[in-house]
């Protein structure tokens, strides 16, 4: 690893959003919603209300939730895992599997 090289520990909210270009942040975002969706439907199997509300939440609205959400959001918690944040705002929204 060169003395530049970022650790998988300093990946994280504020990484992204000062790294990363939109669309590279809409990308990277969009995979952990979708592999948090799937998870979901593995859990709740074979109920899919659960994944498609993490789903709605994430892509209905997409350039608003950035904006309002989830911009905001990563700059209060910079320091935090970006799986770890939408888990909690999808939970907020979506509630637990069940």
């Amino acid at each position: 690893m060169s003395a530049g090289a970022a650790r998988a520990t300093d990946f994280n909210a504020g990484t992204v959003l000062r790294e990363m270009s939109k669309e590279q942040q809409t990308w990277y975002v969009s995979g952990v919603v979708d592999a948090l969706a799937y998870a979901r439907f593995l859990k709740d199997a074979p109920a899919e209300t659960g994944m498609q509300c993490i789903y709605d939440w994430y892509f209905t609205d997409n350039a608003t939730l950035w904006e309002n959400v989830l911009n905001p959001t990563f700059e209060r918690y910079a320091d935090k895992p970006v799986p770890a944040i939408i888990h909690a705002l999808t939970k907020k929204k979506c509630g637990e599997a069940q």
